[in-house]
């Protein structure tokens, strides 16, 4: 019965080393009806919180010199080191759904969360199998095995700090709240499956194009200090949008889409204090129209870009009017 369980873990943890790191290029495939990205949330704690059950009780079981609670610490770390895998799958489909839709910091926070990951998993595969090793070598080499438990604890205590650091940089990507004065760390643009420029290349058509990474995103977008300056690029922007949604390139919305919500936000700050809350609830029209948009283009989806469009420029009209009466 052990060595069917532990030549079952050893068949997943091959099948997560042979496909772990190509994912289809540029999906958003969820499980069962639910976005990736929640499914990835759904999984997130069990190489963290499920992998420190394991760690307690195999240290439990060497001290107590338990035999079967060894076993159980044993497949527990294996199951949830091996568990990172469907964890990074449903992060790489996550992060094609999610990043278009953040703004310029959340979507360099999100980079360096992928780049800790793709970087770092391997510590969580190399537990796995020591962790197979250690039970399969019970019978036939007990001493081996013995040596085997060990390293298996110190690599799970090893990928516990490794995830709680990718945890971490996860964290920043939605919570403003958990971040530092200091700027997300520079990386460069990954690849999970297909590379940003490819996907540029193979969805200029009409499908979803996240390309551009951050930093290139800020190089785009000026943010002047006044808002009839303010004003002159959200017209240049809305001018692209529009011509991206006529001519059936919504891959071609993204960078556009990411620059008007960084100059609406300017555009309130830049606003007289007395009109701020008028000027931000347009502003908040505008980005609701601008994030259908963004999911309009991610589902290459022509009439739901047209309608989305209409209604965002409905509402600059709108906050443009109400401005040049103030």
């Amino acid at each position: 019965m052990k060595k069917s369980a532990a030549t079952i873990f050893a068949i997943l943890l091959g099948t997560t080393l042979a496909f772990g790191h190509h994912p289809e290029g540029g999906s958003t495939k969820g499980l069962f009806g639910l976005k990736a990205e929640y499914v990835h949330i759904l999984l997130n704690p069990l190489p963290v919180y499920g992998l420190s059950m394991g760690v307690l009780v195999l240290a439990a079981a060497l001290l107590a010199r338990s035999k079967a609670a060894r076993n159980i610490g044993l497949l527990l770390i294996v199951i949830c080191a091996a568990s990172a895998w469907p964890v990074l799958y449903y992060g790489q489909h996550g992060y094609n759904h999610l990043y278009p839709q953040l703004d310029t910091e959340s979507q360099q926070w999100l980079d360096v969360h992928m780049e800790r990951a793709e970087s770092f998993i391997y510590a969580f595969y190399l537990t796995a199998l020591l962790g197979i090793s250690a039970l399969l070598a019970q019978k036939r080499l007990p001493q081996a095995s013995k040596i085997m438990t060990g390293l298996t604890l110190a690599a799970a205590i090893a990928s516990l700090g490794i995830g709680g650091w990718i945890s971490r940089a996860g964290g920043e990507v939605s919570h403003s709240e958990f971040r530092g004065d200091e700027p997300p760390p520079s990386v460069p643009v990954h690849e999970h499956g297909q590379s940003h420029d490819e996907m540029q290349m193979s969805e200029t058509n009409g499908g979803h194009q996240h390309a551009a990474t951050a930093d290139q995103s800020v190089e785009k977008t000026l943010i002047p200090n006044t808002p009839e300056g303010i004003w002159q690029e959200i017209h240049k922007h809305h001018s692209a949008l529009e011509s991206a949604v006529q001519n059936k390139q919504l891959g071609e919305i993204h960078p556009h889409a990411v620059a008007m919500k960084e100059l609406t936000t300017a555009l309130v700050e830049a606003a007289n204090p007395d009109e701020r809350v008028a000027v931000q609830s347009g502003a908040d029209k505008i980005n609701l129209a601008v994030s259908g948009l963004h999911q309009a283009a991610h589902a290459a989806d022509q009439a739901a870009a047209e309608t989305n469009h209409q209604r965002f420029d409905e509402a600059v009209k709108q906050l443009e009017q109400q401005m040049n009466k103030q």
